[in-house]
Order: structure tokens, then C-alpha cells, then sequence
């Protein structure tokens, strides 16, 4: 098994307005950082490696009831991007995007017991996600740290009482 991986957002923008006599504009495009982020993972472990890939399906959708959740134990998925069970031992990529017809945000984070901390900053943290909106975090150093037992539930929430969501997660990791 082997993983080779980067993230790289594209972030455009055309930015004009009137300014004096005349028109002043800006494309993002011309940003010496925002236009070149690329961050890559070599295979294996460590800072800057990365050896695990746990995806949603694109053809099953999961789905979560009104005022449901789910907790992903990131030290026992099922069930990875080609049919195996992983453990993560660290998160290098953490993404969650909610799909733009639902009628309700996701909640993600801040699992009852055994929270995955990772880029919240507590175990009580959460990020709200809405409709077709990205939750994107990424570490390309050592990662945030999986404790089995303790610390590896990672929280997706219904935020609504009336209908059904759904959502994608992408979740890069390594294996120590």
C-alpha cells in the first residue's frame, strides 16, 4: 500500500471598483502565495508524510437523519478509500463538505466522549458547515495526534429537526 498526496485549493477572484476617474482591479491570480499553495505528502509517516486515505463513496452518499450524528472512530475506520479497515494514528487533512441541497448545517466536532481535538483547539469545539459550504484543514508538519480509547471520534451532526442531510469527508492520515 502506498499514498502520494497534496492539497492544492484553487482560489479565484476578479476584484474591481470605481476609484477616482477610473477603475481599480485586482485578480487573486496575481498573489504570489494564494495562487501557489501546494502542499504535498510523500508516502509514509512523519512530518510531511502521509500513508492512509479514508474518502466518503461519491455513489452512496452517507446520510443523517434529522438531529443525527455520526462519530468516525479515526482508530477503527471501515472500510477506506479501496475497501480496507484503517487505524490513524494522526490527521494530516482533515476536509467535510456538505452537500448544497441540504436544508440544515452540519455540525462537526466536539463528539460526546473520546473527542478527536485535532484543528478545534478543545474537545467542546465545533465548526458549523452549510449548505455546500468546505470545512478544510490541513497540517503539513507531524499532524494532529488519533488516541485510541480517548481521543479519535470525529463528529458529523445534523444541525436541523426536520429533514435529512448529506455530506462528503476526505480524511488523509498516517499510520504513526
Amino acid at each position: 500500500m502506498s499514498l502520494t498526496s497534496s492539497v492544492k485549493p484553487v482560489f479565484t477572484a476578479e476584484y474591481s471598483r470605481a476609484k477616482g476617474y477610473g477603475l481599480a482591479a485586482y485578480s487573486l491570480g496575481q498573489h504570489p502565495i494564494f495562487s501557489a499553495i501546494n502542499i504535498a505528502f510523500i508516502d509514509g509517516t512523519g512530518v510531511g508524510a502521509a500513508d492512509l486515505l479514508y474518502v466518503t463513496n461519491p455513489l452512496a452518499l452517507p446520510s443523517l437523519a434529522a438531529s443525527a450524528f455520526v462519530d468516525l472512530d479515526l482508530s477503527g475506520l471501515t472500510d477506506d478509500a479501496i475497501g480496507d479497515d484503517i487505524v490513524m494514528a494522526k490527521v494530516k487533512v482533515l476536509a467535510v463538505y456538505a452537500d448544497p441541497l441540504n436544508q440544515h448545517d452540519l455540525t462537526i466536532g466536539g463528539a460526546a466522549l473520546n473527542t478527536f481535538v485535532g484543528p478545534f483547539g478543545a474537545a467542546t469545539h465545533q465548526q458549523s458547515v452549510r449548505a455546500g459550504g468546505l470545512y478544510l484543514a490541513v497540517t503539513p508538519g507531524d499532524g494532529w495526534l488519533v488516541t485510541p480509547g480517548t481521543g479519535d471520534l470525529f463528529r458529523i451532526a445534523n444541525a436541523g429537526a426536520v429533514s435529512a442531510v448529506t455530506y462528503h469527508v476526505l480524511i488523509i492520515g498516517a499510520t504513526a
